[in-house]
């Protein structure tokens, strides 16, 4: 109440005086001074409101209930829901704080939003009394974002091109009427209405109107929409989308601001006028458009044919070959100054099958110069000097011969080329706005690839490609092309895929080519202490070499190199040598800090930047008790691991091991290797994009409470489960000891929240000590090292291979 509202009701007259203006009253001014006519008269409901107000600034109980019954009969404020930025926040607020009149309230915890209420007690509640603020529901971020906007990005999308298979989160429900999906496909549709299976509800995907969807449609290197009706057809949305075309509707949306990084229309504008745009594909082949010549076979070189030099600049996009037997091919590209000197410019290997295929392949061709493929038979086609052999020019499928026409029809191909022109207006630019994503991988026979591992990666994927074992050649990242040795499945696959995934996940574009893709570095040695590991060593030596082989490739396609840092799998063989435990950890920290130091001087000497952190990605070693001499060498080498990621920012720890599947008691089976590649993948991935380092499921504090032993962890949603990859383990995998090193029995173990609660049959004493993952597992043979049951529920919006990628937690122990 105020006196201005005192005087409004109570005044005198409608106007104070009369003013002379002419539609107030209407018609009927009022003379200059005359306020007769203006007499005010106030409504009787005016005067109970003022009354009210006087009653209720007086503190009158009943006066100010109305206030609440008033506010009760108004519609909430949206978003008025009470929300704490973690759950920590919520729980030092104080109950006093959180009144159950509240009804719910919501917490941001992690990955998820979790909504919960005041009543509810049995889900991780923040308080012990009522209110209790448990929670009802967690909300994974990223599905309630993808409910809301409509579109379903699909993961693991497998099968063959006319019958995909491929899954989506169960928290997102399942494929019905309305569904709006998306993904890549993995090949070219050779039948009409090819059909997609997700989750184990297939649908027939059809052209926008409904008819059936032709032959070639699908491209694997293009990302499509779809929408699912009621007869469970799904229906094209959206032909592929360039880049640019992104950009000019993101230009198109007045005053948009770029989320992730806050650029804004002017910034994103000034980025367009620095694009060189893809122009349309161009099929060359013919002798009109693409000659093809070929090399004398006499001189012993291998079959090749290159173009006539072409005009302008351009990137090659598919190589479509029937070739008679599967082989080693080339595509490469050449510069001559007069076309009898020829210089390699760039080069990518293909794995072919017998047969037709049609394979995605980027690599630059500069204007005047000239592109072609030779099989792995020789000589790139021209002798040592550089001087090119003689040339005959072929035509389309007729093939090629040498000069004497006394070749054979060995290969027969198409060459489809991108154009590369500026966009008009902008500044002259000679490179792609692209990038290439490298992540290296050191260690053991587990980052090797172990001889017993049977391969599963036998077809390039996404147009990820890699090294072998400590090479400097790259080729298509399948076990075919970076196995040699072996002939084994090493975590190089894994990595790929999941980086790929985590870059679809956060909502970027599909890196379907290897201007968009994915490096994969590998130099490990089985069998090898840390000391023989670090640097001046041929493994550290090697990852280097890669770093810079990488680069170089980059540089001859015009994309910008984006190192991560490396895997790290290794253990095994200092454990049987019992390193002691201050002695791995010191070997370790000093490999992550000079290998951060030796990367980025590997960066800069190639003009890339080099103004990050480039850690070590560490798998646990937990398998070490069926060969160490003693329990104690078992336990030293994990232990070591988490203290160097203690010391150094620069030694991440990214998983243990023992939740993936193994072939022996010391390797990794194919799928394994995969699993652990994909961990490697997920930790690098968060630290590139939020510089803080991923946060392992790892004990942070524990302390007594009468009979218990309570262990907070750094994840919430914890666990107990015998059902996803490790059986059930005696006490969940926990053990107690006094302060004698007897054990203690366990009455029960509960997890709730992020805390575990061990229930003792007595009040633990001081030293006694908690251990995880310490005893050997049961029912996991080959393996028998440590495990246990506790894992997060990360899993439940993101898995790899069928597996939900759960974080398992680390092996670990304290004293109390």
């Amino acid at each position: 109440m105020s006196v201005q509202l005192i005087n409004e009701i109570l005044r005198d007259f409608e106007r104070y005086t009369g003013d002379g203006k002419p539609n107030e009253p209407v018609g009927h001014p009022l003379p200059i001074g005359d306020p007769r006519s203006g007499t005010h008269d106030p409504a009787k409901y005016r005067l109970r409101e003022l009354l009210l107000s006087i009653l209720q600034s007086m503190g009158d109980p009943q006066a100010l209930q109305d206030i609440l019954d008033q506010l009760a009969q108004k519609a909430d404020l949206a978003n008025a829901v009470k929300y704490f930025g973690s759950r920590a926040g919520a729980e030092s607020a104080g109950q006093a704080a959180l009144p159950a009149s509240y009804g719910t309230i919501m917490t941001g915890e992690g990955g998820v939003v979790a909504l919960r209420g005041a009543a509810v007690e049995d889900d991780d509640p923040l308080f012990a009394t009522a209110p209790f603020w448990g929670v009802l529901i967690r909300i994974p971020v990223a599905e309630f974002v993808a409910q809301q906007i409509g579109l379903i990005h699909l993961e693991n999308v497998e099968g063959t091109p006319d019958a995909i298979t491929a899954s989506m989160s169960p928290v997102l429900g399942a494929i019905q009427a309305d569904t709006i999906f998306g993904f890549s496909p993995i090949g070219t549709n050779s039948a009409p209405d090819p059909t997609v299976t997700v989750n184990g509800v297939t649908v027939t995907l059809k052209d926008p109107d409904g008819s059936a969807l032709p032959v070639g449609v699908l491209d694997n290197s293009e990302y499509y929409i779809w929408r699912v009706n009621t007869a469970l057809e799904a229906r094209l949305l959206s032909r592929p989308i360039g880049f640019n075309e992104w950009i000019e509707a993101i230009n198109a949306v007045p005053s948009f601001e770029a989320v992730a990084g806050g650029e804004t229309v002017a910034d994103i504008n000034l980025l367009q006028n620095e694009l060189i745009e893809d122009g349309p594909p161009q099929e060359r082949g013919s002798v009109d458009d693409l000659s093809l010549v070929a090399s004398a076979t006499s001189a012993g070189s291998g079959n090749i044919a290159i173009s006539t030099p072409l005009t302008g600049e351009h990137v090659t996009d598919v190589l479509k070959i029937f070739a008679p037997v599967a082989d080693t091919l080339f595509v490469r590209s050449w510069t001559s100054p007069d076309a009898i000197n020829f210089t390699r410019h760039a080069e990518q290997a293909i794995e072919v099958a017998a047969g037709y295929g049609e394979y995605p392949v980027a690599i630059s061709v500069p204007s005047g110069g000239y592109v072609g493929a030779q099989s792995s038979g020789g000589a790139i086609g021209i002798n040592a000097s550089g001087t090119a052999f003689s040339f005959y020019a072929g035509q389309g499928d007729a093939g090629f011969t040498d000069s004497n026409g006394t070749g054979s029809n060995s290969y027969t191909f198409t060459i489809t080329l991108k154009s590369r022109r500026l966009k008009a207006g902008a500044a002259a630019n000679t490179t792609f706005l692209t990038s290439v994503w490298m992540l290296g991988l050191m260690g053991q026979s587990n980052a090797v690839g172990a001889p017993a591992t049977t391969p599963v990666t036998t077809r390039q994927r996404y147009g990820a490609i890699g090294f072998d074992n400590k090479g400097t050649l790259l080729a298509p990242l399948t076990v075919a092309g970076t196995s040699t040795v072996n002939n084994s499945e090493w975590p190089g696959m894994g990595l790929a895929h999941a980086l790929r995934d985590s870059i679809m996940f956060a909502g970027g574009t599909s890196p379907t080519n290897v201007t968009e893709g994915m490096i994969i570095g590998h130099s490990a040695k089985g069998g090898t202490p840390i000391a023989q590991l670090g640097p001046g060593s041929a493994e550290y030596n090697g990852a280097l070499e890669q770093i810079t082989a990488a680069g170089n490739y980059c540089i001859s396609i015009g994309a910008t190199l984006n190192y991560l840092g490396s895997g790290w799998i290794q253990g095994e063989n200092d454990i049987v040598a019992a390193t002691p435990e201050e002695t791995y950890e010191a070997a370790l920290i000093n490999i992550a800090e000079s290998h951060d130091a030796d990367a980025r001087a590997a960066l800069s000497a190639l003009g890339f930047d080099a103004g990050r952190k480039y850690p070590l990605f560490v798998v646990q070693t937990t398998s070490g008790l069926p060969y160490a001499p003693t329990a104690e060498a078992a336990w030293a080498i994990p232990k070591a691991q988490l203290d160097a990621s203690d010391q150094s920012p620069l030694v991440q720890v990214a998983c243990p091991m023992y939740m993936a599947p193994f072939v022996q008691y010391n390797h990794v089976d194919g799928w394994g290797s995969r699993l652990l590649g994909a961990y490697i993948a997920r930790a690098a991935y968060f630290w590139r994009t939020f510089d803080v380092a991923y946060s392992p499921l790892r004990a942070v504090d524990w302390w007594t409470e009468g009979n218990d032993i309570l262990i907070a962890y750094s994840r919430d949603g914890l666990v107990l489960d015998a059902l996803w990859q490790v059986p059930q383990q005696a006490q969940e995998g926990f053990t107690v000891y006094d302060d004698l090193g007897s054990e203690v029995p366990i009455v029960s173990v509960t997890a709730s929240g992020n805390e575990v609660r061990l229930t003792l049959g007595t009040a633990p004493a001081p030293d006694w000590r908690w251990t995880y993952g310490e005893k050997a597992a049961t029912g996991l043979l080959p393996y028998g090292g440590g495990a246990g049951n506790l894992r997060d529920s990360a899993g439940d919006y993101r898995s790899f291979d069928g597996v939900p990628l759960h974080n398992a937690a680390l092996m670990q122990g304290g004293v109390v």
